[in-house]
């Protein structure tokens, strides 16, 4: 879940996803209309971080916040901002990062389903390029593999995670076992993803 920070300065917590054909953001729960509580990728034209958020300059804005939690939406035609307050910095580099990747992709070609698939592999992709980037020879090891999964699915569960790791191993030499390449990272999230969502 994040903060949902009004103009107002009034505080909703909710609980925010990446539907599965990466069209859209949708925050539960909600007294609007579904449609009313969900953020198109297609209308988003920019992402803000930190200080370079509209909200970090209210005067009633809440100054006990880490300012690298929060990041801003901006949409639609008159750049309306939806401004949000994640649990940690990384939550928000986590959605600040996958979000860039879809609108970038989104702007080439946002009809086309494989390019969905494109822009979903982009985003896993870039997030383990930052799990990865303090190690050796670009890859991870099991127990970075298994926090990265949880991470970006909640609800994913960890038996068949390990158990996909273990099946992943016995095809592998004894030098490469306990390891874990992008494209094996990849493809190991899109199979065991359990929800027909795509969680941040």
């Amino acid at each position: 879940s994040m903060v949902k920070l009004r103009a107002n300065s009034r505080q909703y917590h909710r609980y925010f996803r990446l539907l599965d054909d990466l069209s859209a953001i949708r925050w539960t729960p909600t007294t609007k209309k579904t449609s009313k509580a969900q953020l198109m990728i297609e209308q988003i034209k920019e992402i803000r971080t930190g200080k370079n958020c509209e909200s970090l300059r209210h005067k009633d804005f809440p100054t006990s916040y880490n300012e690298e939690r929060i990041f801003s939406i901006l949409y639609g035609d008159s750049y309306d901002s939806l401004d949000l307050i994640a649990n940690s910095p990384e939550e928000a580099n986590i959605w600040v990062t996958g979000l860039n990747a879809l609108i970038g992709a989104s702007k080439d070609a946002p009809d086309a389903v494989e390019d969905r698939q494109t822009m979903r592999e982009t985003w896993l992709k870039e997030m383990f390029e930052k799990a990865s980037k303090d190690s050796s020879g670009g890859f991870i090891d099991q127990s970075t593999c298994i926090k990265l999964i949880k991470r970006l699915d909640s609800q994913v569960a960890m038996d068949r995670v390990k158990q996909k790791l273990q099946e992943f191993d016995m095809g592998k030499t004894d030098g490469c076992r306990g390891r874990i390449d992008s494209q094996e990272f990849i493809d190991m999230f899109k199979e065991i993803a359990t929800r027909p969502e795509i969680y941040f």
